[in-house]
């Protein structure tokens, strides 16, 4: 066949390859997977297993999620030919949604009765945003909310969020724009075409939307809930607490729709000692791992040390139950540093922009701030954390480390270092650093291009501000809170007395000897053209006020 068509039989061998990988690509893509119906928008991340692996029971069958219907039954209107097509579940779960091209968008609030383990009090993954029914919406705190300004990426936010386990009671409605007024700020997820499928890592973040509505008074004295015919319910939402499927799904239930509360936290009872572990693991107090139980009936280390179980010579207890037992190793001295203050602050690379997701790794379960940084210090190449309030931690690996961050309510941002050199050791007094405030060339020399001023700061919080800022080259600290981040190319090289100040430079060798030559260089030549007129510049030595600030007896220019 490829001497009739004129081929070289290895050329015609390796059109036949390219063909086939494309059959296999193409089948790939429009592979009839499970659920929701194709063709496939399963990006690289998405949680949950391969689509097309999905066999003819759909994943959320078994589970206590149970969609929402009027009094008569009926499915809300977005859903109806879905509901008569394939039953209210499925419908609920997968779509499609009937939503005119407008789009969608969902909020998950807190179930006490359904939550991932290990969360309380209403604190539940990822909470990105505050309703607008509430005087004081600048927060993040009333649940998850997400959506798309297209029709068809419904079924596979549903599947990825439910894998992720963001339990609760999820509430949808159409019509993407519908937000404004009743969020402040709503995660986005993108339509994946066949085109970008096999390139696609992350729908819900590969794309430039950041949609932050706002709330308004006008939005709080005026608020209302979408139309109540555009929107759908599903209770207990996600796995929650169970493990896996029961034989047969559960009966939906059929209460009238009722508006949906701003959560408010509720007594729940203390997570379990395996909180964000598999079964027969649990957390160990060492360094936060996941690890397995040293025997089938372990209570958990502060049960166990309650009964005198750190007495008995057990390596495993003394271990991974170090500080119920007392017997945590001490760690090299950690340094943590706020990042342009560190609360309030998301974390990022080289800019603001700068997020992408090779910068760090997102471990699975909920973390407290301490075992966010407890997880950083036992991972190699940590370079930082971004925590969140609800739990969530990033531990960040990007080699040139944080250099930037940006400002979002809820969150952390801390650089690491391990160190034996702490904040305060790190800066030195300038002419005894006590009632002096900083200059720059001389006693005079204080412009305002030089430092950034700060109110309402400690010292000590004044030192880390400088720390935590690129070229930072010390600080002037008053009584009253006000803290002057000095940043002049050549530092801090002069004081003077002034009461209820201080003044240090940053680092034991805070100025580097090139940045003082040089501007020794440029303040002689400077000096020499006032008074002398540029013919009678003399050349060989500086003037011995250069001389002591260099440290030298003679400089050649």
């Amino acid at each position: 066949q490829a001497q009739r068509l004129g081929l070289d039989s290895v050329d015609f061998y390796l059109g036949q390859a390219m063909i086939c990988v494309l059959i296999l690509a193409v089948s790939f893509i429009f592979a009839r997977g499970g659920f929701p119906d194709g063709p496939n928008q399963q990006c690289h991340d998405d949680a949950g297993p391969p689509w097309g692996d999905d066999g003819p029971r759909a994943y959320y069958e078994g589970f206590p999620n149970a969609p929402v219907l009027s009094h008569s039954g009926a499915c809300p209107a977005p859903l109806s030919a879905a509901c008569a097509a394939k039953g209210a579940l499925a419908a609920h779960m997968d779509g499609p949604v009937a939503c005119d091209g407008k789009g969608w968008f969902c909020r998950i609030f807190d179930q006490p009765d359904h939550r991932m383990p290990g969360m309380t009090g209403g604190v539940f993954p990822d909470s990105n945003f505050a309703s607008c029914n509430q005087s004081e919406a600048d927060h993040d705190l009333d649940g998850h909310c997400h959506g798309s300004d297209v029709d068809d990426t419904y079924g596979w936010w549903i599947r990825d969020h439910w894998h992720r386990n963001y339990a609760g009671r999820l509430k949808c409605c159409c019509n993407w724009q519908a937000t404004i007024g009743v969020v402040n700020r709503c995660d986005y997820r993108k339509h994946v075409s066949p085109e970008v499928l096999l390139t696609c890592r992350d729908a819900n973040e590969e794309h430039n939307v950041d949609w932050h509505p706002g709330c308004t008074t006008e939005a709080f004295q005026n608020y209302n809930e979408p139309p109540a015919e555009t929107c759908w319910e599903v209770t207990s939402f996600g796995p929650g607490s169970s493990e896996e499927a029961s034989p047969s799904p559960s009966p939906a239930p059929v209460p009238s729709p009722s508006p949906v509360p701003v959560p408010s936290p509720s007594p729940d009872p203390a997570p379990s000692p395996d909180g964000k572990c598999q079964n027969g693991q649990v957390q160990s107090q060492a360094n936060g791992a996941c690890v397995e139980k040293p025997w089938d009936d372990f209570a958990g280390c502060a049960e166990e040390a309650e009964i005198g179980i750190c007495e008995e010579a057990i390596e495993w207890v003394s271990k991974h139950c170090c500080v119920s037992c007392g017997s945590c190793l001490t760690r090299p001295t950690s340094s943590w540093m706020p990042v342009d203050g560190g609360e309030g602050r998301v974390c990022r690379g080289a800019s603001e922009q700068d997020n992408l997701p090779d910068h760090y790794v997102v471990p699975s379960g909920s973390f407290s701030l301490a075992a966010c940084k407890s997880r950083c210090e036992v991972t190699p190449g940590c370079q930082g954390i971004e925590h969140k309030s609800t739990g969530r931690c990033e531990v960040w690996t990007r080699p040139q480390g944080i250099q930037a961050s940006k400002r979002v309510l809820g969150f952390t941002c801390l650089r690491f270092g391990s160190t034996t050199t702490t904040t305060s050791q790190a800066f030195e007094p300038v002419d005894g650093g006590s009632n002096r405030v900083c200059r720059g060339l001389n006693a005079r020399d204080n412009s305002a291009s030089y430092y950034t001023v700060h109110s309402g700061l400690t010292l000590e919080d004044c030192k880390r501000k400088c720390v935590s800022r690129a070229g930072c080259r010390g600080i002037e600290h008053k009584e009253t809170g006000r803290c002057e981040i000095w940043t002049r190319s050549g530092g801090i090289q002069a004081s003077r007395p002034a009461a209820g100040f201080s003044c240090y430079r940053y680092g034991t060798a805070s100025v580097a000897k090139e940045d003082l030559v040089q501007e020794a260089r440029a303040a002689t030549r400077s000096r020499r053209q006032a008074f002398l007129g540029t013919a009678f510049l003399q050349y060989g030595t500086t003037s011995s006020a250069t001389s002591r600030l260099l440290g030298t007896k003679n400089f050649e220019l």
